[in-house]
């Protein structure tokens, strides 16, 4: 990584507005969405897609919200059951 008073903002990432963080040796990373407000620098892209930090985090949520919440099966069972009588009637 090569930078000169590289500064980024996540508020694109995050939703909040953020103050701009400073990229250097010791915090060399920046996240798909992040922009660049002020500064030079060139980086290499260590993985992308679903090997991102951004990947894995959109993973565990997606495994995390297979199992139904108590609300969602009491919603889903009046539908499913008007779906199959609508579906005789016709």
């Amino acid at each position: 990584m090569f930078s000169i008073a590289l500064k980024t903002n996540f508020a694109c990432i995050c939703q909040i507005e953020t103050k701009a963080v400073h990229i250097n040796k010791e915090k060399p990373f920046l996240l798909n969405g992040s922009k660049v407000q002020d500064g030079l620098g060139k980086m290499l892209v260590a993985a992308v897609g679903m090997r991102t930090e951004w990947g894995k985090l959109m993973e565990t949520l997606s495994v995390e919200g297979e199992n139904e919440t108590p609300l969602q099966v009491k919603l889903n069972s009046p539908v499913t059951i008007i779906g199959k009588i609508r579906f005789r009637g016709s």
